[in-house]
């Protein structure tokens, strides 16, 4: 079961609904699914910031040559 993941420019809630009704509907509870998409929503808003931070310093690296 592929677990959704956010649109660029999706709001949190827009996503929750989206994902909480795909996973329901893949079988999983609605306490499971709550979980499951909180779990997706933060892990995919750290790894957005942790590229955002590889992009500055590659930008930084730039510049400073």
């Amino acid at each position: 079961m592929p677990i959704p993941t956010p649109n660029n420019g999706e709001s949190r809630e827009d996503f929750m609904n989206r994902c909480i009704s795909f996973i329901i509907d893949e079988g999983s509870s609605q306490d499971q699914a709550i979980a499951i998409c909180n779990q997706q929503w933060s892990d995919n808003k750290i790894s957005n910031a942790k590229q955002i931070n590889i992009s500055k310093m590659n930008l930084n690296k730039d510049i400073l040559k």
